[in-house]
């Protein structure tokens, strides 16, 4: 706790250390099921909750830019995060812990129980636009719908404006705009068969910038 409070100083073997720790977002099972008992907890919580009028919370897991925000106002952390350091986007692994890749950071996301999140939950996946091809983003797009991933929102801008052409159930183009184009795959919960959405982008964004 010392080393916490003192955002490490003096302590960097410690931080170290902690930093070289399995961590969700590497697809190590254990890891990642310490995210999904995490976010079960939390939702847990919003489900027992019931206001005046017996409504319910929703459960939102959405960052966007206020992740440097809150990042700043936090101190360190046990994963050996520094204080001060930006946060995740939403339920996004954090960076330092995409060791092995985008696609097995967005299995390990996946793992989490997206249908606990009412309100929406989101991750964002930032790819250098020299890796933005066409090829590329089949196959990232491939895990993302294998690994059970909810909605996609990406860029028109990818390589030129070409879109992938994966024909997937619930695919629907969005009107031209700064959008571009979209799919949305909606799994039922439990089920595991999937119909088409035609409500607002409200979870799983893929930025491709």
């Amino acid at each position: 706790m010392g080393a916490l409070r003192n955002d490490f100083s003096g302590c960097e073997p410690l931080r170290r250390r902690l930093d070289q720790l399995p961590k969700f977002g590497q697809g190590d099972k254990a890891a990642d099921d310490m995210a999904q008992a995490c976010r079960h907890h939390r939702c847990d919580i919003y489900d027992a909750y019931v206001n005046r009028l017996g409504g319910r919370v929703k459960s939102i897991v959405m960052t966007f830019v206020m992740a440097p925000a809150a990042g700043a106002s936090l101190g360190a952390s046990a994963d050996g995060r520094r204080a001060g350091t930006p946060i995740s986007q939403g339920l996004t692994p954090q960076s330092s812990a995409m060791t092995d890749g985008l696609t097995t950071a967005m299995g390990s996301a996946n793992t989490l129980p997206l249908h606990r999140f009412s309100g929406g939950a989101s991750t964002m996946w930032d790819l250098d636009p020299a890796l933005a091809t066409v090829e590329n983003i089949k196959s990232i797009l491939k895990v993302f719908i294998a690994t059970g991933g909810q909605i996609y929102q990406g860029k028109h801008d990818v390589r030129g404006g070409a879109r992938t052409g994966i024909e997937v159930p619930g695919t629907i183009p969005e009107p031209p705009g700064e959008g571009g184009w979209f799919f949305r795959e909606i799994r039922r919960p439990h089920t595991g068969t999937s119909t088409g959405d035609h409500g607002p982008v409200s979870a799983q964004p893929v930025m491709a910038t």
